[in-house]
């Protein structure tokens, strides 16, 4: 079996010995912890690794694109491209959903964005602070009443109500003026 030393080290430090990483499951586990450590690029290439043994597996595909989108050194369309084929496999997918919406954000398909907002959210998406990226977003994209419906409907899970307050004023400021004022 190939491997690197970026798999020596992340294998030691995981106590998984290079002889276990032939196990599908432990290359997975140590691509989990080289992503939250935001090593994306050793986390790519373990990857890789894993997916010419497992191909069709839709978890390693949502890792892979994960690590896409977090990794400075990847492509916008690389990622966007990843992302979409994870979310074929598993509609559902909560990070994978998150991801692309901020990827199309960056790229200001604020339409698009607020929709795979809304897919998290539809998902059981209950970070707060993805409930404000996505009305932010639908803001930018002059949907302030699904950006006040969307703070509203979940106003007693806040927990910062000063942000709250602010998002639904500008919410109720772009309601007043009108679409493109």
């Amino acid at each position: 079996m190939r491997t690197s030393r970026r798999f020596d080290v992340y294998a030691m430090a995981e106590e998984v010995h290079l002889d276990d990483l032939a196990d599908p499951s432990n290359l997975l586990r140590l691509a989990r912890r080289q992503i939250e450590l935001l090593f994306t690029e050793w986390a790519l290439d373990t990857l890789r690794l894993y997916r010419e043994i497992r191909p069709e597996c839709s978890e390693g595909a949502a890792l892979m694109a994960e690590a896409l989108a977090k990794n400075p050194a990847t492509m916008p369309d690389e990622a966007e491209v990843a992302l979409r084929d994870a979310l074929r496999r598993d509609p559902r997918r909560r990070v994978c959903l998150v991801e692309l919406a901020r990827l199309l954000s960056e790229a200001d398909r604020l339409g698009e964005s607020a929709e795979f907002y809304r897919q998290a959210i539809d998902a059981g998406e209950d970070d707060e602070e993805i409930w404000f990226e996505a009305a932010k977003v639908m803001l930018r994209a002059g949907q302030a009443q699904s950006a006040d419906k969307l703070l509203r409907d979940r106003e007693d899970q806040i927990e910062d109500r000063a942000l709250l307050v602010e998002t639904l004023a500008e919410c109720r400021r772009m309601t007043e003026r009108g679409p493109g004022e």
